[in-house]
């Protein structure tokens, strides 16, 4: 793939953009929905971003090393997303009255999605309802035709690689604790109206970024690991900093999963860990946690806040300790 610094990219005419969105009607259904490896060699961040959020000229697309016709493999994913939903829905024996209902949407929102008028354009609050209460399947798997994978950052991975080296009786002494803790704080923290989750996604997508901040030592300006363009910095800078006038859109978020390789559940979702693969790094390996008591753990210390979480942590890390 060629490498460009270009941010800027040329206006589109309205025949264009049709002929780019027709070609993306007529993709079938299949997994995972897209190329990734292929996307994700285009460099730098704004010429991936570009490409595979946008729908292109022939000459930008030329510039950045691929096909006149390549379709944008994001938005790619959002139009097939819609039409898999619209099937799956169906054949999980639901209906799109009952999922309207679930997802607190305009049932026609489904009827469209059938006929490919559009791509998926729930956001969280409603795309969490419908992956996990309608399609009982991860939002990775539903949005990217994949299930994705979450490496736990920074200091939980460093928590739950000890966690599987304690005694079983360890183990279910300090996951019956985070239950009650994590049942405690449920009680006292309702469910925001639709969603299913204890806390605003707009609030837990900014603890997740904020989490993976803190493991890489990176900030708003190089989140991604490199000097950013500004249309990517003004983005993650709407996460970080709680804009009461803006609010980022799932469009981005869906982005963020993709660059971070971080199942969009993570993002989006309390409970990630019943769903996606979860890992823990072991030096330069990922380990895979496969400890049914160690998922349940995972999920709980990621559906509370903060200070709960660390309660929660506390005994694990004092075994530690007392080991060292």
């Amino acid at each position: 793939m060629a490498e460009t610094s270009k941010q800027s990219i040329r206006s589109i005419d309205q025949g264009r953009k049709d002929h780019i969105v027709n070609l993306m009607r007529a993709v079938p259904v299949s997994f995972p929905y897209v190329d990734f490896t292929a996307i994700r060699k285009v460099t730098p961040l704004i010429a991936r971003y570009n490409a595979s959020m946008n729908v292109l000229t022939a000459e930008d697309l030329l510039e950045i090393g691929l096909e006149a016709d390549h379709l944008p493999d994001l938005l790619l994913c959002r139009w097939v997303a819609a039409k898999y939903v619209a099937e799956a829905i169906k054949e999980k024996g639901s209906s799109y009255v009952d999922a309207a209902l679930i997802c607190q949407v305009d049932k026609t929102r489904f009827t469209r999605f059938k006929r490919g008028d559009r791509p998926i354009d729930l956001e969280a609050e409603a795309f969490v309802p419908l992956c996990r209460n309608v399609l009982h399947e991860s939002c990775n798997k539903v949005m990217f035709g994949e299930p994705g994978k979450v490496l736990l950052p920074g200091v939980y991975s460093e928590i739950l690689k000890e966690f599987t080296t304690l005694a079983e009786e360890d183990q279910k002494s300090i996951v019956e604790a985070s239950d009650e803790a994590r049942k405690r704080f449920e009680l006292m923290n309702p469910t925001v109206a639709g969603t299913g989750l204890h806390r605003h996604p707009d609030d837990l997508i900014r603890e997740r970024l904020w989490q993976l901040a803190y493991a890489s030592g990176r900030n708003v300006e190089n989140f991604f690991g490199e000097k950013q363009a500004r249309r990517i910095r003004n983005n993650i800078k709407s996460y970080f900093e709680n804009n009461p006038l803006y609010r980022p859109k799932m469009s981005f978020t869906v982005f963020l999963a993709f660059e971070t390789g971080y199942a969009l559940d993570y993002f989006i979702a309390e409970d990630f860990a019943s769903y996606v693969p979860c890992f823990y790094k072991d030096g330069d390996a990922e380990v895979e946690i496969t400890n049914r008591l160690a998922i349940r753990f995972i999920s709980n210390i990621f559906a509370v806040d903060e200070a709960t979480s660390i309660k929660m942590t506390t005994p694990v890390i004092s075994k530690y300790l007392k080991q060292s």
